[in-house]
C-alpha cells in the first residue's frame, strides 16, 4: 500500500492506465471506476465480490492521499443484468475536485460539451491519451498490472513459458509504441501485436521480461490479483541482441 503523495500520485498513473475514468461534469472532473467478474477467463480465477470491493477501498485510500474525497458510501458493491444474465460489481466515485479537472486535461483530449437536463452538463466522447510527462515505476507497473495486465503459464512447457502483457485497445496505435517503449526502457521486453477478430492491441511481454516485471511488481500487489503473479522456472538462455 503507498504511504506517500509521490508514491500516491504513481499509483493513481497506474490506475489511469487501465481501470480508472475521469468523467467530466460542469467544470470540474471527478473520478469513477468500477469492476465486475463477468468474463470467465481459463487464466483468471473468480474473484470474490469481497475481495474487488476491499481494493476499491484501497482506490479510495490513494484518492484521500491525493486530498481527492470520494462520494458517502462508496465503494460499494451494485448488481445490473446482461443479456439475461444477473451479475454484482463493486463501484467508486469521487467529489468533483480541481486536481481530477487538471488530471483530466492531462490524460484526456477532445471530447464536446453536451448539455443533458437528467445527467447534468457534461463533457462527453474524449479520447484517452498517454500523458507526455508519464513515467514508469513498479508502483505504477503493479497497479497497470492489476487493471489490465494478464499472464498464463504455457502447460507444455512445464512452467517454462509464460505469456504476460497488457490489454491496450483504449488507446491510440501511437500510445502502444510509446508504452512498449517505455516498457523496454524500463528492462521489460516487450512490443505491441494485435489480437482478436477485432485486432484489438495488445503490448506482449517477451520471455526476458517476465520475470522482470514480476519481480518489480509483486511487492505492490493486491491479493485480488496476487494470481497474475506467475514466474518462469528458468531464464532464457540468451537475450537477443538489438
Amino acid at each position: 500500500m503507498t504511504t506517500s503523495k509521490e508514491e500516491a500520485k504513481q499509483a493513481f498513473d497506474g490506475i489511469m492506465l487501465s481501470d480508472g475514468s475521469l468523467p467530466r461534469r460542469d467544470k470540474d472532473a471527478y473520478f469513477s471506476m468500477s469492476l465486475s467478474d463477468t468474463k470467465k477467463l481459463k487464466s483468471r480465477p473468480n474473484i470474490p465480490t469481497e475481495l474487488l470491493l476491499d481494493y476499491l477501498e484501497q482506490v479510495k485510500l490513494i484518492l484521500n492521499t491525493l486530498d481527492v474525497d470520494c462520494q458517502m458510501g462508496y465503494p460499494k458493491v451494485y448488481h445490473s443484468e446482461t443479456r439475461g444474465k444477473k451479475y454484482e460489481g463493486v463501484c467508486l466515485y469521487s467529489l468533483d475536485s480541481p486536481l481530477l479537472t487538471f488530471e483530466r486535461d492531462r490524460w484526456y483530449t477532445g471530447g464536446r460539451y453536451t448539455r443533458d437536463s437528467l445527467h447534468g452538463d457534461r463533457w462527453t466522447n474524449a479520447k484517452k491519451v498517454v500523458p507526455e510527462d508519464l513515467v514508469l515505476t513498479p508502483i505504477l507497473l503493479s497497479y497497470w498490472f492489476m487493471g489490465d495486465g494478464s499472464s498464463s503459464f504455457d502447460l507444455r512447457r512445464n512452467g517454462s513459458t509464460v505469456y504476460a502483457g497488457f490489454s491496450t485497445c483504449d488507446f491510440s496505435e501511437e500510445d502502444n509504441t510509446k508504452l512498449a517503449a517505455m516498457l523496454n526502457a524500463f528492462g521489460i521486453r516487450s512490443t505491441v501485436i494485435r489480437t482478436g477478430s477485432r485486432r484489438y492491441p495488445y503490448i506482449s511481454v517477451s520471455q526476458w521480461g517476465i520475470n522482470r516485471l514480476m519481480d518489480c511488481i509483486e511487492l505492490y500487489m493486491h491479493p485480488a490479483y496476487a494470481y497474475k503473479i506467475k514466474k518462469r522456472k528458468e531464464e532464457p538462455w540468451q537475450e537477443p541482441q538489438h
